[in-house]
């Protein structure tokens, strides 16, 4: 023979290899497949489980703030009301050395000399504007607290995990994910008032999370 030309092999489907080679892929397929909807269910509920974590650390956060708040406005309350106590105390006390002082201190029922009286009028102005200025000052405080503005927004992010939106997350949550490898510098992520998802490395104020991210754990000891 000088020559062979070879076209096209047709395989024998009929054959019982066939047959065998045919069930191994549809066990493949089927396998794949399991374990692809397995994973995706199990991101899904990761996601889930964050969501919520990130929802009951806001409500925590939200009832400190509201708590403190509360705590000081009763504080300069309580010390505006002890203040103009005090200065009641000081306004009797006064009142009544001059009174002994205009009677010459014997209780002869004499009438206050022009002295005494010019001094006692003197003062009483002192001691009410003292008095007035307690109390315009505890009423300034209750309206400031009540005006006191919110604190300052916090760096809140949303992620994309297998195409699946999760957050918004703060800082510490992000750090912990960078940790648990569930953040990468090749994840999206967006937050309020940017123009579209972007890789988590561009975001100049995310790159601090990833500078200084340990190593994955040696395997355990045989």
């Amino acid at each position: 023979m000088k020559g062979f030309d070879l076209a096209s092999i047709e395989v024998d489907k009929e054959s019982e290899g066939y047959a065998q080679l045919m069930t191994v892929t549809a066990d493949q397929t089927t396998k794949t497949t399991v374990a692809q909807t397995d994973i995706n269910i199990k991101n899904l509920e990761d996601i889930q489980a964050m969501n919520a974590q990130n929802m009951n650390e806001t409500l925590r956060i939200q009832r400190e703030e509201a708590q403190r708040a509360q705590k000081l406005q009763m504080e300069g309350m309580n010390m505006a009301a002890h203040q103009l106590n005090q200065q009641t105390d000081v306004a009797k006390t006064a009142a009544e050395s001059l009174g002994k002082m205009g009677s010459g201190g014997t209780g002869s029922g004499v009438g206050l000399d022009p002295g005494s009286m010019m001094a006692s009028m003197a003062m009483g102005g002192a001691v009410g504007s003292g008095m007035a200025g307690a109390i315009g000052g505890m009423m300034g405080g209750m309206n400031q607290s009540n005006q006191t503005p919110p604190p300052p927004p916090q760096i809140q992010y949303n992620v994309s995990v297998n195409g699946q939106t999760a957050g918004p997350f703060n800082w510490q949550q992000l750090q912990q994910m960078v940790q648990n490898g569930q953040l990468t510098k090749t994840t999206h992520v967006w937050k309020q008032g940017m123009a579209g998802w972007e890789l988590a490395e561009k975001i100049e104020e995310l790159v601090n999370l990833f500078a200084a991210v340990p190593p994955p754990p040696p395997p355990p000891a045989p």
